[in-house]
């Protein structure tokens, strides 16, 4: 769950400043992208902890 608040944060960060690109490794990053990282990694993050649950049982 702390996770889950870091990345909220840091989505927010993003929205707030209203960065219309971000130079990553040299490719453009838009704040809409920073979010869907965001997103995708909370889904990683449950989902690894959802086997890790399984596997303990």
């Amino acid at each position: 769950m702390k996770s889950f608040m870091i990345l909220s944060a840091v989505a927010a960060l993003a929205l707030s400043l209203n960065a219309s690109s971000v130079t990553l490794d040299g490719s453009n990053v838009t704040s809409r992208d920073i979010v869907d990282i965001a997103n995708g990694a909370k889904v990683g993050i449950y989902q690894n902890a959802f086997s890790k649950v399984k596997k303990s049982t």
